[in-house]
């Protein structure tokens, strides 16, 4: 079952229901295991059951919980437990760890630090900005990097520190964390964020890293960005009509359609179409055109269906406002977005959340906390059956 809802994490979309059958059944099977394991009774041997046992006893004593992880992080024996497993069940028991106890846990492990502040999202932990600053000037780029991406949604992390040019030189060479230094100046609204991110796009070569700064660009729906996401559907079919999507504008939907005539891209550019106008594209009838004897000229399918969707586009077109940018058909707002996000899981998320947070223009912890809101309404529906058990 962790097999299969892995599986689906790594779709672009998957709905939200499905996973949430799989994370109950989970959930059902580890009370079991664990109260039965509590009452005596013999259990299949299980690496698991060794992982879930301290952890759901963590429930009632947080510091048990960071002492056992403490001991894991900082063992010898790098093979005595699977750290992806662990990080598992951390997620499925996120009230054993206060974010006090976890950044003490921060301040005693050497190893695996880029982990823990994935951790830290993942389970709503605030740190300091201390903690963080210690990390992002780290030797280790896998903790400095996973610092810095925690830090882009904390709200009390402040314009600043996105912006301080001597924070951007640490990442003089990576492309991925730049785009998190951007991604937090744009979340905060700070000045000319849009046109920096212009300049570096056009500073570094396009199998560089490029796709993350892009995105940022799609998501400010600023009309001006919309020639590098043109360009970019051109070297990057498979990924470039998404970012469309994500712009909303009216011109983003024109650019679509001119698309749609160039067989690399027109697949791509049916799903964008989907996603931003809640719309099925308008697929012409080629056997009509066929069965004409008279038509000496007949359009490939891919141009008539261009056509079709510019006749559909020009009745709707008075509907969209050209400030406006949309999503699935409507107008975004943050209520919009945020149902959105609540409707859909895979890697379709980060983009929804991103959409809501610069629609509202407010940094908050909630995506990590709506990351694991699906196990903890699971563990409602089942605890009435274990947690005496287990307690």
């Amino acid at each position: 079952m962790l097999k299969q809802r892995s599986s689906l994490l790594k779709r672009h979309a998957v709905e939200s229901t499905t996973l949430r059958s799989i994370e109950q059944r989970v959930l059902t099977h580890w009370y079991a295991m664990v109260s039965a394991h509590n009452m005596g009774e013999s259990v299949s041997d299980d690496e698991w059951l060794a992982l879930i046992t301290p952890l759901f006893d963590a429930k009632l004593n947080s510091a048990a919980g960071i002492d056992w992880l403490k001991t894991v992080f900082n063992s010898t024996d790098k093979n005595a437990v699977d750290i992806d497993k662990v990080a598992i069940v951390v997620q499925l028991i996120p009230e054993a760890f206060q974010s006090d106890s976890y950044e003490k846990l921060m301040d005693s492990v050497e190893h695996n630090r880029g982990l823990l502040f994935r951790w830290a999202s993942l389970l709503g932990c605030s740190l300091s900005q201390e903690c963080i600053n210690r990390s992002i000037h780290s030797d280790d780029p896998i903790e400095r990097a996973s610092a810095l991406r925690y830090a882009v949604y904390q709200s009390s992390v402040p314009v600043s520190f996105f912006t301080d040019k001597t924070n951007h030189q640490l990442s003089r060479n990576r492309p991925d964390e730049l785009a998190d230094w951007f991604h937090g100046a744009l979340l905060r609204n700070a000045p000319a964020a849009v046109e920096q991110i212009l300049q570096t796009v056009s500073e570094i070569p396009t199998n560089a890293g490029q796709y993350e700064l892009i995105r940022l660009l799609a998501l400010s729906s600023d009309e001006k960005c919309l020639p590098v996401l043109r360009q970019y559907c051109e070297t990057e079919p498979d990924k470039g009509p998404w970012l469309l999507a994500l712009h909303g504008l009216p011109t983003a939907i024109e650019l679509l359609i001119d698309l749609l005539n160039q067989p690399t891209v027109a697949h791509s550019a049916v799903q964008a179409w989907r996603w931003l106008t809640a719309q099925p594209l308008p697929f012409a009838d080629i056997q009509e055109q066929i069965k004409s004897v008279k038509q000496t000229n007949i359009q490939l399918p891919h141009e008539a269906n261009q056509q079709a969707a510019k006749k559909w586009w020009y009745a709707q077109k008075a509907n969209w406002s050209n400030n406006m940018a949309m999503w699935q058909g409507k107008p975004r707002t943050a209520e919009l977005l945020k149902q959105e996000y609540s409707n859909y899981r895979g890697r379709i998320t980060q983009d929804l959340w991103d959409m809501k947070l610069l629609t509202s223009r407010i940094v908050s912890h909630e995506p990590a906390q709506l990351r694991i809101s699906y196990f903890e309404q699971c563990q409602s529906a089942v605890t009435s059956s274990f947690i005496g058990e287990t307690a």
